[in-house]
């Protein structure tokens, strides 16, 4: 049941499901993995990687089935080190809340605010050894900011800030308001940039990058366009792993790799 687990969550919500699922573009053919356009999947260009660091995403359910949802990439890079659950303000899951009261691990809230709204409290950095846990809400600003409000079993935790880049808030093909306001796989790699694990947040944010173009790709209905991510993600495997879709040098990707995996 799925790869990861935001796989796994989106899984047992549509079992639970009362109705079938319907958005905007819900007539194209997609991937029932990562929910793009077939021609344009993206499930070929995911490296497992692994990392010090344990993320929690807390998910509003509109998110776990949202194709434009970029928490799962997280989860996708580093299914070993990622753990997801459903948004609950009255009955958190006890697997939940077990993960945010373990007192072998650091545990600090990511939640997104402008920095004028930081305290000294909040802007602690790594203070320990412990293994670093690291608490995502995923949804929109709006949901991730209500969602902080009305969970008290979430009040006890440190929150963490990140240094918000300019030039990465206009990356996302969901906008945001505001240029501090980052996507959830954004913050992910800032915080793996933070922590000292470099690679590994170059990697999600590549990742995050050619995740934008199939996007744009499934939106518009024509092939990804070719990046500097894609030569980026083909390179870092190509001495491992044969699986990647092949390049051409015209500048988009050849579709025989997706259209085998994903037959109509």
């Amino acid at each position: 049941m799925g790869n990861n687990a935001v796989e796994r969550l989106r899984q047992i919500c549509l079992e639970q499901s009362t109705r079938p699922f319907k958005a905007r573009g819900s007539a194209v053919l997609r991937c029932p993995d990562c929910l793009l356009a077939n021609f344009a999947c993206l499930c070929p260009w995911r490296i497992n990687s692994r990392s010090a660091i344990q993320f929690v995403l807390i998910m509003h359910r509109d998110e776990v089935y949202k194709s434009t949802n970029s928490g799962r990439l997280i989860a996708d890079l580093f299914p070993d080190n990622t753990v997801a659950y459903l948004w609950s303000r009255t009955e958190p899951e006890p697997q939940l809340l077990a993960h945010l009261h373990n007192p072998k691990r650091q545990l600090r809230l990511l939640f997104p605010e402008s920095s004028a709204m930081l305290t000294e409290e909040n802007t602690e950095s790594f203070i320990d050894n412990r293994p670093l846990t690291v608490v995502l809400i995923d949804g929109t600003w709006k949901q991730a900011g209500r969602i902080v409000r009305l969970s008290p079993w979430l009040s006890h935790l440190p929150r963490m800030s990140i240094q918000a880049d300019a030039e990465q808030s206009g990356l996302y093909i969901r906008k945001a308001l505001h240029s501090h306001q980052l996507s959830t796989a954004q913050s992910a790699a800032c915080v793996l940039a933070q922590a000292g694990e470099a690679d590994n947040a170059t990697l999600l944010n590549q990742y995050f990058s050619v995740f934008n173009q199939h996007c744009i790709a499934t939106r518009r209905g024509v092939a990804p366009t070719l990046t500097e991510a894609h030569h980026f993600l083909s390179a870092r495997q190509s001495q491992t792993d044969s699986s990647l879709p092949s390049i051409t040098q015209q500048g988009s990707i050849q579709l025989s790799n997706y259209q085998s995996r994903n037959p109509e």
